[in-house]
């Protein structure tokens, strides 16, 4: 089976057709060929950043929790969504090179492109997706920066540490929302578990990468917590139990999405172990 990583440069290989013909009806052909080969750097970078981990394809997660259950209707619509996410992330950062900010430029316009001309969507797939821009992607960005802030002052406070990552855990919703309405299911046990496995996800990532983020200046609750505590790995304990038991608290009555709930609890345990 093809990578999610080629199977979103995949989704793009037909566009330098359809541009060729364009630069040829505005007499501008002889650009074409940089016009091409940035675009297809374009594709291969954010797919390059999901093969080395560089970036999270939370799209991934979805199928490796559902399994053959997995609804491949939606993987193309799904994966230029997590794509968009990725850009937009990188496009923040303020010490990103001119030419790599370029190449997430050019793939974030694609999949704006993709997104506004696809018509794989039903009705309530497009209010899903304006929901996940419009008003959670801003919980996010915000949630992060204000929850940082405040644990500054109170490191030791772990309630402004659940909802830290409570704010961040949300951009996974889009991408188990789709699979579940392609496949007739409205359930928010399925998206708790979802949340829930993401939260673990990104606890363990956060701690893995603290001496990077404490170099670069990037600041997490364990780069706080670095500060007062050399080993903050107790804080990733008691901070992603929480989630894992809320996770293993209950059960749902659907056989396929109950064997989702499992893995995603399995995958908490994988996430752990690293």
């Amino acid at each position: 089976m093809r990578s999610v990583s080629d199977r979103y440069i995949d989704i793009f290989k037909d566009d330098n057709q359809k541009t060729k013909k364009i630069s040829e009806s505005l007499s501008t052909e002889e650009a074409f060929e940089t016009v091409s080969h940035i675009s297809d750097l374009s594709s291969k970078n954010i797919a390059n950043m999901w093969k080395n981990g560089q970036k999270v394809c939370r799209t991934k997660y979805v199928m490796e929790a559902m399994g053959e259950n997995y609804p491949t209707p939606i993987l193309e619509i799904s994966l230029v969504i997590d794509a968009i996410v990725n850009n937009l992330d990188e496009l923040l950062d303020e010490s990103l090179p001119k030419d790599k900010k370029s190449l997430h430029i050019f793939d974030l316009s694609k999949d704006i492109g993709y997104i506004s001309s696809s018509n794989k969507l039903n009705s309530e797939q497009k209010e899903m997706v304006g929901t996940f821009f419009r008003n959670k992607i801003p919980i996010v960005g915000g949630g992060e920066f204000y929850y940082t802030e405040l644990i500054q002052g109170s490191p030791d406070d772990f309630t402004l540490w659940k909802k830290y990552y409570d704010s961040r855990i949300i951009d996974i919703d889009i991408f188990m929302e789709l699979a579940l309405n392609e496949l007739g299911y409205k359930s928010e046990d399925t998206i708790r578990a979802a949340r829930d496995f993401r939260a673990v996800n990104l606890i363990s990532k956060d701690i893995r990468d603290i001496e990077d983020d404490v170099e670069n200046g990037i600041k997490t609750p364990f780069t706080i917590a670095h500060q007062i505590d050399s080993n903050p790995k107790e804080y990733a304990k008691k901070i992603a139990q929480e989630y894992i038991d809320d996770l293993n608290k209950f059960k749902i009555k659907e056989p396929v999405l109950e064997y989702t709930r499992k893995n995603f609890s399995k995958m908490c345990e994988e996430e752990l172990k690293q």
